[in-house]
């Protein structure tokens, strides 16, 4: 979901399909750095935005449709990763 202008980048491997785990380092803020992909699916992001964000993925420096992205909180609603699927 896009909540104002907030857009996190992320890249993922060249021929990567599946789902994408990011993990969140701090909770607040957006990263100023593209969040880059293993070829498991996994990545870090240095932080997350506290409300979400609008997720734009790449590969191969081409914009890329993924499926809705969900927000993974802990039980007291801190923002500690998302997640969402690509094909």
């Amino acid at each position: 979901m896009c909540r104002g202008s907030k857009s996190i980048k992320v890249q993922v491997p060249h021929g990567f399909s599946g789902t994408v785990l990011i993990d969140c380092k701090a909770h607040t803020g957006l990263p100023s750095e593209t969040v880059e992909v293993d070829s498991t699916g996994r990545g870090a992001a240095s932080t997350c935005p506290e409300n979400g964000a609008n997720v734009t993925v790449y590969r191969d420096g081409a914009p890329l449709d993924h499926a809705a992205v969900k927000w993974n909180r802990t039980g007291d609603q801190i923002l500690v990763g998302f997640q969402f699927a690509i094909q």
